[in-house]
């Protein structure tokens, strides 16, 4: 029981973790998502998405996309600049690293519950991926709209021109759409 109650404890630690890129847009702290909020929008983003992707694994998505920050618990959310400078390659290694060591220590049978969270397909971390993108311009959308700040206007075209090149037709649709809303 101890376990599963450390591992939730990190869980809840998400709910205190503010979304930095926001941060670094100028947003007023009290403004900004945290990382908890962000992964429950990526999946119910994927619920609502996944048809449109033939051949991934609905369970396995929806727990990557509900435990795909959960590292963060432990290292915060690092903002990409870092990242960039790190690089993506080395940054998502220690990720996954501090991901593993998290779910290691839960009991051997709720262990096996989460981790084919690790064995993503391409196509299944693609998917996951995109929809993660689609709550950000989501995001980004609202936070402009009620802020008009320049960097938001920036992060929101930039996120806009990264999803023009999924490979799910719906979430490009989509993608669209909140644009045709927003700028």
């Amino acid at each position: 029981m101890k376990k599963i109650y450390e591992f939730l404890r990190k869980v809840d630690r998400l709910k205190e973790i503010p979304r930095s890129g926001w941060l670094l847009c100028g947003m007023p702290s009290y403004a900004v998502e945290n990382v908890c909020e962000h992964s429950f929008d990526v999946a119910v983003l994927s619920l609502l998405f996944i048809d449109a992707a033939k051949d991934l694994s609905e369970r396995k998505i929806l727990k990557a996309a509900l435990f795909h920050d959960l590292a963060e618990s432990v290292i915060t959310d690092v903002p990409s600049p870092v990242k960039n400078f790190f690089g993506h390659k080395n940054f998502d290694r220690i990720e996954r690293e501090v991901l593993q060591n998290i779910v290691e220590k839960l009991p051997d049978e709720k262990i096996k519950i989460i981790e084919d969270i690790f064995e993503l397909n391409q196509k299944e971390k693609q998917f996951l991926r995109d929809v993660d993108l689609l709550s950000i311009l989501i995001r980004c959308s609202e936070y402009y709209k009620k802020f008009r700040c320049e960097e938001l206007k920036k992060m929101f075209l930039k996120v806009s021109e990264e999803l023009k090149n999924s490979n799910f037709e719906e979430i490009k649709m989509f993608s669209k759409y909140i644009q045709s809303i927003t700028i």
